[in-house]
């Protein structure tokens, strides 16, 4: 169903009567069905200020401000009236192009007034020349990354061949896509036409949002019979400015910064340089969109200031509650990665919520059956977050960690309780395998391949520049998918389009069904990507 405000309209209802409905009888399962229009349908040489319909049952409208699409959209807001039966559509006739198909699509707006049964898509078209242009228009708009079906696009048709088109004018011609993705634009004239999908967030037919997705076609459309297979994937552009998405101040002096996008050359200044830059902690995330900020024991608030490559981010006012006047001094937490056994191929990491400065190995005990095992214990941070611990595991077995009282102590001087992990490890017959013979043709190289779990999150990631075969090893039996990214500009991750360059977003590909994993099975898959376009 049509979600989405296209033209507004007033709407009123001239009947204060009450109507009664009939009792008993089979139930009414049949749509209103149109009796007379007044022009009728598909007139030619269309000069009225509007039209009425005229139904063989009393009817209703519902949601008709989000329902009624009028192609080409018009300059003022049609009025929309109902009584009983009819329907009344008014507007300025001065508005109407010369030969011109006007299509007014009413969506799912009539239903019977009793059962209110839908008169699903009923369509009222008249043209202002000689003829009702036919031709049409169909395709499937879809997430340039996801390649999911997108519903509520407004896909839009000009006659001007501009490329600028959707940043200052109204389409000609335009439909909106379903909940599969899918529209049609019908009674189309003959002749060339550039067509854009859009995200039209504000519905003013214009691509004026840096939030709006758009899609498009790079080339024209020489429209003289009917197409069909007109898809276009929608992105949304990567925003030029930085700004902060979140920001959140935590007990104890933490700061947490989100970014929009990943900063280039972060600079962090402190007003009137409370502390020195080696007094306070900073830690950067892998994708540089995310900041932590660590300040110590500090009874007054200053200004932090944040720029990147000299662009001005953001000015936080902190004010840090000195840590011995809480009731609740900071505490020193740590916990693990696992989720259950210890996969055999996996490292176990042990995370600290704030860095840690001081720390003893030597208190720190792995026992494997009850038997203490030698173990060598390294940091994966500069900052001593996570601590990772090296071991090979042995199927079938227990294990039980341990570290002892003031193992670890924290930025805030705090040192941790005793922590104890106990866990098993799977047996070898436990996980599956899968080859993957991935064949990409004379595509050009690089590509990114990643392995998937059934929601899509990424689990491994591969980087090739040929046919290759890959081997998934030590993989649970769960079901898996894959994901090929053709890496154009070589940076290894997936890049955005750009609409003002009229450059696309890099092709995305996804094997074409999940992979299902059972214990101590080898799956064995053939992918013969096709040129992505």
């Amino acid at each position: 169903m049509r979600r989405i405000f296209v033209v507004l309209c007033v709407l009123s209802c001239w009947s204060c009567a009450n109507v009664v409905s009939p009792t008993g009888g089979a139930k009414d399962v049949t749509p209103p069905q149109l009796k007379k229009s007044i022009p009728p349908l598909r007139t030619i040489y269309f000069d009225q200020g509007g039209f009425e319909l005229e139904f063989d049952e009393i009817v209703n409208l519902e949601n008709i401000y989000g329902q009624l699409i009028v192609s080409p959209p018009m300059k003022g807001s049609p009025e929309v009236k109902y009584h009983k039966r009819k329907v009344t559509v008014a507007f300025d006739k001065d508005d109407l192009l010369d030969s011109t198909t006007y299509t007014f699509n009413f969506g799912n707006a009539i239903v019977d007034y009793n059962e209110k049964n839908q008169l699903k898509n009923f369509t009222y078209v008249f043209s202002t020349g000689s003829y009702i242009d036919s031709l049409s228009v169909s395709g499937k708009i879809i997430d340039a990354y996801t390649k999911e079906p997108i519903e509520n696009m407004v896909v839009l048709m000009y006659r001007s061949l501009e490329d600028s088109m959707p940043l200052t004018s109204l389409p000609n011609y335009f439909d909106i896509s379903d909940e599969n993705g899918l529209y049609t634009i019908g009674n189309i004239k003959e002749g060339r036409y550039k067509i854009f999908a859009l995200e039209d967030m504000n519905q003013n037919y214009l691509y004026d949002l840096p939030a709006e997705r758009i899609g498009f076609l790079n080339d024209f459309i020489d429209l003289d019979s009917s197409i069909v297979g007109v898809d276009m994937n929608i992105f949304n552009e990567e925003n030029e400015l930085q700004y902060v998405l979140s920001r959140k101040v935590e007990p104890y002096g933490k700061l947490n910064y989100t970014f929009n996008k990943p900063f280039k050359n972060l600079e962090i200044n402190l007003v009137d340089e409370v502390f020195e830059k080696d007094e306070y902690l900073t830690e950067i995330t892998e994708g540089k969109d995310s900041l932590n900020i660590w300040f110590p024991d500090y009874e007054d608030s200053f200004l932090l200031i944040l720029k990147d490559d000299t662009s001005f981010i953001d000015t936080t006012n902190m004010e840090v509650i000195p840590i011995f006047s809480m009731e609740n001094p900071p505490i020193l937490t740590i916990s693990s990665n696992l989720k259950g056994d210890v996969d055999l191929n996996k490292s176990l990491d042990l995370q600290f919520n704030n860095p840690i400065t001081k720390w003893k190995f030597s208190f720190v005990t792995l026992f494997e059956d009850s038997l203490e095992v030698e173990i060598e214990p390294y940091f994966l941070d500069s900052l001593h977050l996570k601590l990772r611990i090296p071991y090979k595991w042995k199927e079938g077995k227990k294990y039980y960690l341990v570290a002892g009282l003031g193992s670890f102590t924290d930025f805030y001087y705090s040192g941790n309780d005793i922590y104890e992990l106990k866990f098993g490890s799977q047996e070898e017959s436990f996980y599956g395998k899968i080859k993957l013979n991935i064949n990409v043709g004379d595509m050009k190289p690089p590509f990114i391949v990643q392995l998937l779990d059934k929601e899509k999150k990424v689990i491994q990631e591969e980087f090739i520049e040929e046919s290759k075969l890959l081997i998934y090893s030590y993989l649970r039996p769960e079901e898996y998918g894959f994901r090929l990214i053709q890496d154009l500009n070589g940076n290894g991750k997936w890049d955005t389009g750009k609409y003002d360059e009229m450059i696309q977003p890099e092709p995305v590909v996804y094997f074409p069904n999940l992979a299902k994993v059972r214990s101590n099975w080898d799956v064995e898959l053939s992918w013969e990507i096709e040129l992505i376009e």
